[in-house]
């Protein structure tokens, strides 16, 4: 799986980037998180879906569809910021 950008938010807290058209699509489509919560999508599906509506990734850690090996590849800690070539900072 392929994991969205992680940043932290203005209260420290650890995010995936949420991706705009997946919460457009959640917040003005016929389906809700309630109506998604009972079909039967794989747990790969539904921890990348997590990401992509911009978990914290202490709380996507916690989802009972969420792999050890997924969690341990994700939590662990960004290396300290380097300076990218354009002057900003890398966040991974």
């Amino acid at each position: 799986m392929n994991d969205q950008p992680i940043y932290t938010d203005q209260h420290g807290v650890r995010r995936f980037k949420a991706n705009a058209i997946v919460e457009y699509l959640l917040n003005n489509g016929p389906f809700d998180m309630n109506h998604l919560a009972i079909r039967d999508f794989s747990d790969a599906d539904r921890a990348q879906f997590a990401q992509l509506i911009g978990y914290s990734v202490s709380g996507w850690g916690g989802l009972p569809y969420v792999s050890d090996e997924d969690w341990d590849r994700v939590h662990t800690p960004p290396a300290p910021a380097t300076a990218g070539g354009d002057g900003t900072e890398d966040e991974r």
